[in-house]
């Protein structure tokens, strides 16, 4: 699931960044939306039923550090590519990140097959 939403957030980013018109646009922004919710979501559930429970708030401590250390890094670098591309290029630069992310998952499943999910604790 994890693989899934972040190329569906990908695809809708590349798709918002030629859409042709607001209307589009806007309907493009919904598949990003639900599938940067579904992501999220994944990733959450995933970290907490993966992990001990003796660990756990660490480790969505952990997590919780990435995800915002992440949006401090990356918003000031997308900004950048908008200030000076223009933010169709910014969105690309969003396509590109999700798309990574849902080849590094098809690696990942490729490597270790569908069985490599978390395990119950």
């Amino acid at each position: 699931l994890l693989g899934i939403g972040a190329g569906l957030f990908g695809l809708g980013c590349c798709l918002a960044a030629i859409a042709p018109s607001y209307a589009l646009f806007g309907v493009v922004l919904v598949m990003v939306g639900a599938s940067a919710q579904t992501f999220t979501t994944s990733a959450t559930g995933l970290a907490q039923l993966s992990t001990d429970r003796a660990v756990r708030g660490r480790v969505m401590a952990i997590l919780l550090a990435v995800t915002l250390g992440g949006s401090f890094v990356g918003g000031p670098f997308v900004g950048w590519v908008a200030d000076i591309a223009g933010p169709r290029w910014a969105l690309g630069v969003g396509a590109l990140a999700g798309l990574a992310a849902a080849a590094v998952a098809l690696g990942y499943r490729l490597k270790y097959g569908a069985s490599a999910g978390p395990r119950a604790v």
